[in-house]
């Protein structure tokens, strides 16, 4: 999928449809503004449309393959988008999302799905185990109205008579039915009831209840009997997974905590490695210093010497050129 063909799917949608969007947070639209050391911006630069209502991608695309939060915007909006359109976009971390994306405007509702309170179980067992339209036969009365003209003749008023002991049967059938269907509903609303009171309130999710209560579609008894058993086994599992997370979590960070242990002791004994040679060294270099100054004070010597015979020999040359 790229920013083309995002163009080419929403230009090719009917003008009055339902647009859904799922997990939008994993199409790397995360925050992509700030990220680049940008200031947000509430709307982004609107892309060209073509003669085909093609939308072409502007100068800031990054990649072939990859949709830009600018192209998202375009086709949800902007100078390429349609009117009639019901945009549906589901996330689970939508504090990921842009602001620009799910601004007032372009998001007109948002809607969180919590943990099943009992309200909500109630209905989802209703909804689930309710008597359909068609569980139960309609009833027959009028069907005959229109079954014979009005005639007037021995023999359509014969028929007319057995049509309407028929329909007095049929009469008395449907009320059966309607005693049934009610009778019925009334054992799923106590069912319903029993149920959610069996399940924790906001501790499972919408999709969990039902999951289990799809397992038992065809005998809500059955589903209201094993749920207390199915809650402790669901949340021993939770619990299960969540200290298996915590552990490795747990293990996790003592590992770079001895990552970072091991790091310090290594820088220590580096330092000290270090301070060792420098300790070794001093008394070389110390040795070459007292070298040096024997070196200077034997030359000082030498020199004086030097001076000092030339002193004596000029002296000698003075009395030779006197007895001269």
């Amino acid at each position: 999928m790229n920013e083309e063909n995002l163009g080419t799917l929403f230009a090719d949608l009917p003008k009055r449809c339902v647009v859904l969007l799922e997990d939008i947070d994993t199409a790397g639209l995360t925050h992509t503004r700030q990220a680049s050391g940008k200031e947000p911006v509430e709307d982004a630069e609107p892309a060209a449309k073509t003669p085909a209502g093609r939308t072409v991608a502007n100068a800031t695309q990054t990649s072939l393959n990859r949709i830009s939060l600018s192209a998202l915007l375009n086709v949800i909006d902007g100078v390429a988008s349609q009117e009639g359109r019901v945009l549906i976009m589901t996330t689970n971390h939508i504090e990921k999302l842009d602001e620009a994306l799910i601004r007032p405007g372009r998001v007109d509702m948002k809607v969180k799905f919590d943990l099943a309170d009992s309200a909500m179980i109630k209905t989802l067992f209703k909804g689930i185990f309710a008597t359909l339209e068609g569980d139960f036969p309609k009833s027959f009365a009028g069907k005959a109205k229109n079954a014979f003209r009005a005639e007037n003749s021995s023999t359509v008023m014969k028929k007319l008579n057995d049509e309407s002991i028929l329909l007095e049967d049929q009469e008395k059938l449907a009320k059966k039915i309607t005693a049934k269907k009610e009778a019925e509903e009334a054992r799923i609303s106590m069912l319903a009831d029993e149920f959610a009171a069996l399940i924790p309130s906001h501790t499972l999710s919408p999709a969990e209840i039902q999951g289990f209560l799809l397992k038992n579609k065809r005998n809500a008894a059955a589903a209201v009997a094993g749920a207390e058993q199915w809650v402790k086994d669901t949340l021993a599992q939770k619990q299960k997974a969540k200290e298996a997370k915590a552990k490795e979590e747990e293990e996790a960070k003592k590992a770079e905590e001895e990552a970072v242990e091991k790091a310090k002791e290594d820088a220590a004994k580096e330092a000290a490695a270090e301070k060792k040679e420098e300790k070794a060294e001093e008394p070389i270099v110390n040795g070459v210093k007292k070298e040096s100054t024997t070196n200077r004070k034997e030359k000082e010597n030498m020199t004086n010497g030097m001076d000092k015979e030339m002193m004596t020999n000029g002296t000698e040359k003075e009395h030779l050129t006197n007895g001269i």
